[in-house]
C-alpha cells in the first residue's frame, strides 16, 4: 500500500494494524494486501481519477488526499468489518441457540441415561443379589447332592444287606413251610391278590399265586390253601378235598361282582367232600330273586365244613343241597331271599351262627331235611328267623336246581332246634308241614309271632314236641295247628312263658303235692290239642360242663338273673350268682345229671347261699337226675353246691375258699395294672 499510495509504512502502521482482513503480515515482516483490500484500493483508484474539472473547493494537498482516502478507506473497511461482525454474531447466535438447544437436549439425554443408568444399577445390585443367592442356593444343593450320593452310598450298602437277609429269610421261609406241611401232613398253597405279574409265581411263600383259583387248581387232595388279604373279584370252584383259609376274615374278600360264571351258582362252589372254608368274606353272588339260587357258597356235596366266615349282600347266603355238612360260627347277613337255604338235605349241623337281616333267617325246606341240627345261633332282626316246610314250590320261570337229584319221600322230620336265641323277627319259628321236630332251649323273644306250627293235610305233618324254652314278650307267643307236645314230662317240665299267670304252691306230677317245685300248679293253654301241661315259673338255662373228656349239662330254672356259672372240677364244686329285685323271694331248681352227683360228690353234697344254707331246699332224683329246689331273699347271691363236710369243717373250707379267690382277684388286678 505504501508503494500505491507513495507514503511512509509509519502513517499506515496506526490505522491499519487492526485491519487484519485487509492486510496480512508476510514473512518478511511486511504488510501486503489480501484480496479484500486490493478491491478496496482499486476503488480509491477510481476516486482519484475522476475528471478534471474546476475544483469547487480549494485543492487538497496529496497529504489530505492520502489522509481522506485512508479515513474513507477506513469506514468502507469499518462497515465491512462490523457487517462481518454482525454476520459473524448472527451466525454466533445461531449457534449458540443451536448449541444451547443441543445442550438442552444433550441435558435430557443426560438425566435420562442418569435415570436409565441408575436403573441399571439397581438391576445390576438386584441380579447381583439373586446372583448370590443362586450362589448359596447352588452350594447348597452341591452339599445335598454330595450328602444324598452319599446316602444313597450308603442305602445301596443296606439294600445290598436287605436283599442277603431276604434271601435268607426265604430260605428260612421255605424251611418252616417245609416243616409245617411235615407237621400239618399236607402241602400249603400261598395265594396273595398283591403279587401280579410274577414270572416265577408258583403258590410258595414268595412267590404265591395272585388267584383263589389258580391256588385252588395248583392243589393236591387235602392241601392248605392259605389266602393273604385282599379283594378277590372271582368265582371260586373246589372240585377236590382241601381246606381254604383266608388270613383275616374282614380283609379276606371273594367278591362276586353281582355276576355268575358258568354253571356256577355261588361265589364259592363245593363240588367235592371234606372241603374246608373258614376265614373270608364272601358277598355278592349274581342274579337276584327267589329263583334265580345264586349264592355266597353253594354246596354240591357233603361232609364239608364252613366255619367262621362273614356271608353278606348275596342271594342266598349259603345253600346246601347235600348231607353232613356244618355250617358254624358264621356271620350271615342281609341276603336277598335268605341266610341259610338247606333244600332236601339231611345230617347238618348249623351252629353258633349270628344270622340277621335276612327275609328268612334258616330255610328247611322240601321233603328230605331229615335230622339237621340248629343249635345255638343267634337269629334276630329276620322276617322269619327259622322256617321248616315240607311243601316244595318248583320251576318260578324255568329255573331247576342243579345240585339236588332227586326229591326225596319223606317230609322235613327229626330235626332239632335247641339254644339258640330268636328275638326280634316277625316270625320267630315257623314249622309248616313237617313232623316229629324238637324245638328245645330256645329263648324266643320280642317277635310278633314267638313260634307258629301248621300242618298240611295233604302231608304228614305234627307231632313235634316243643320244651324248655323261654318265651318272652312275643305279641303271639305260639299258636299251632295239628297235635303237637308242648313239656318233657314232670319233673323236666315245660316251657316259660312270660304271661303265664299261674302260681307255684305245689309239686309232683298232678300239682298236688305240698310244696314248690319251680313248675305252675296249672297249665298253659295254647288252644284244644296243644297245653303246656308243666309251664316253669322261672327261665330256662343250659350250662355245658365237660367231665373226664364227657360232655354234660347242668341246667336251672330260675327267676333270677344267673351270672358267672362256673365248673370247678378239681374242688367238686359248681358255683354261680343270682340277682333280682331286692328283698324279693327268689328260687332255683338246679337239674345235676346223676353222674356228674356220684363222681364229684359220691351221692352226698351240701347246698349254700352266701355261705349258709338256703331259705327252702327240696330235692329228688329220677333214673337220670338230681333236682335241687332252694330258695332265698333276692340281693346279689353267690350259690355254691360241695361236697358234704362235717359241718365244723364247712365254715373253715369256704373261709379258705374265699380267701383264695380274693387273693387271685388281687394279683389279676395287680397284673392288669402293670401291664
Amino acid at each position: 500500500m505504501q508503494e500505491v499510495f507513495k507514503i511512509e509504512s509509519s502513517h499506515l502502521t496506526y490505522h491499519l494494524e487492526n485491519l487484519g482482513d485487509l492486510l496480512f503480515k508476510t514473512k518478511d515482516g511486511k504488510y501486503a494486501l489480501s484480496s479484500f483490500g486490493e478491491a478496496a484500493t482499486s476503488m480509491m483508484y477510481h476516486v482519484e481519477e475522476t475528471p478534471k474539472t474546476r475544483p469547487m473547493l480549494p485543492s487538497l494537498t496529496m497529504k489530505w488526499k492520502a489522509c481522506l482516502a485512508v479515513l474513507i478507506v477506513g469506514l468502507i473497511l469499518s462497515a465491512g468489518l462490523y457487517y462481518v461482525q454482525y454476520q459473524a454474531l448472527s451466525q454466533i447466535s445461531d449457534e449458540y441457540d443451536r448449541t444451547k438447544a443441543e445442550a438442552e437436549q444433550l441435558q435430557n439425554l443426560y438425566n435420562e441415561a442418569k435415570a436409565e443408568g441408575e436403573q441399571l444399577q439397581n438391576e445390576y445390585n438386584r441380579t447381583r443379589a439373586e446372583l448370590e443367592q443362586l450362589q448359596n442356593e447352588y452350594n447348597k444343593l452341591k452339599t445335598d447332592a454330595e450328602q444324598l450320593q452319599s446316602d444313597y452310598a450308603e442305602l445301596k450298602g443296606e439294600l445290598m444287606q436287605l436283599q442277603n437277609e431276604y434271601a435268607k429269610i426265604e430260605a428260612e421261609a421255605e424251611r418252616l413251610q417245609n416243616l409245617l406241611e411235615q407237621y400239618l401232613g399236607s402241602r400249603i398253597i400261598f395265594v396273595d391278590g398283591d403279587n401280579v405279574g410274577d414270572p416265577l409265581e408258583n403258590g410258595s411263600f414268595t412267590h404265591p399265586y395272585d388267584m383263589i383259583q389258580e391256588g385252588v387248581n395248583a392243589a393236591s387232595l387235602g392241601d392248605l390253601v392259605l389266602v393273604a388279604s385282599g379283594t378277590y373279584y372271582e368265582h371260586v370252584t373246589v372240585a377236590k378235598s382241601l381246606t381254604l383259609v383266608g388270613e383275616d376274615i374282614g380283609n379276606t374278600i371273594i367278591d362276586g361282582n353281582y355276576t355268575v360264571s358258568g354253571a356256577s351258582e355261588g361265589v364259592v362252589n363245593v363240588a367235592a367232600e371234606n372241603v374246608e372254608i373258614r376265614g373270608f368274606t364272601i358277598q355278592h353272588s349274581g342274579e337276584q330273586g327267589r329263583w334265580a339260587f345264586s349264592s355266597g357258597i353253594c354246596l354240591k356235596s357233603g361232609n364239608n365244613k364252613i366255619i367262621g366266615n362273614a356271608i353278606s349282600n348275596n342271594n342266598y347266603g349259603i345253600i346246601s343241597g347235600l348231607v353232613n355238612n356244618t355250617i358254624s360260627g358264621n356271620t350271615i347277613t342281609a341276603n336277598d331271599v335268605c341266610g341259610i337255604h338247606s333244600y332236601s338235605s339231611s345230617n347238618n349241623l348249623i351252629l353258633e351262627n349270628t344270622i340277621s337281616g335276612n327275609p328268612i333267617g334258616i330255610w328247611l325246606e322240601g321233603w328230605g331235611n331229615i335230622n339237621n341240627t340248629i343249635c345255638n345261633n343267634s337269629i334276630t332282626n329276620n322276617d322269619v328267623g327259622v322256617l321248616i316246610t315240607g311243601w316244595i314250590q318248583i320251576g318260578g320261570g324255568g329255573a331247576t336246581l342243579s345240585i339236588y337229584s332227586e326229591i326225596p319221600s319223606l317230609p322235613p322230620s327229626n330235626n332239632t332246634i335247641s339254644g339258640n336265641i330268636v328275638s326280634g323277627n316277625d316270625y320267630g319259628i315257623y314249622i309248616d308241614a313237617s313232623i316229629g321236630n324238637t324245638v328245645v332251649g330256645n329263648t324266643i323273644s320280642n317277635n310278633e309271632f314267638g313260634i307258629k306250627v301248621l300242618v298240611d293235610p295233604y302231608i304228614p305233618s305234627g307231632n313235634n314236641t316243643l320244651y324248655h324254652n323261654n318265651f318272652i314278650d312275643n305279641k303271639n307267643q305260639a299258636s299251632a295247628a295239628g297235635k303237637n307236645t308242648w313239656d318233657n314230662g314232670y319233673p323236666s317240665g315245660g316251657n316259660y312263658w312270660s304271661n303265664y299267670s299261674g302260681v307255684d304252691l305245689y309239686s309232683g306230677p298232678y300239682q298236688n303235692e305240698t310244696g314248690s317245685d319251680g313248675i305252675g300248679d296249672t297249665p298253659y293253654i295254647i288252644d284244644e290239642n296243644n297245653t303246656d301241661n308243666y309251664p316253669l315259673m322261672g327261665m330256662f338255662s343250659d350250662f355245658s360242663v365237660t367231665l373226664k373228656e364227657e360232655i354234660y349239662h347242668i341246667t336251672t330254672v330260675c327267676n333270677s338273673t344267673i351270672s358267672a356259672f362256673q365248673f370247678d372240677q378239681e374242688n367238686k364244686m359248681v358255683s354261680f350268682n343270682v340277682t333280682g329285685p331286692d328283698g324279693t323271694v327268689g328260687f332255683c331248681r338246679i337239674t345235676v345229671p346223676n353222674v356228674l352227683v356220684q363222681d364229684l360228690w359220691n351221692g352226698n353234697y351240701t347246698v349254700l347261699v352266701d355261705g349258709k344254707e338256703p331259705t327252702t331246699l327240696k330235692n329228688w332224683t329220677d333214673a337220670i337226675n338230681t333236682y335241687l329246689y332252694f330258695t332265698y331273699i333276692h340281693t346279689s347271691h353267690e350259690n355254691i353246691i360241695v361236697p358234704e363236710f362235717p359241718s365244723a369243717l364247712i365254715l373253715p373250707l369256704l373261709l379258705i375258699v374265699t380267701l383264695v379267690a380274693f387273693i387271685m382277684g388281687k394279683m389279676v388286678q395287680t397284673k392288669k395294672i402293670k401291664e
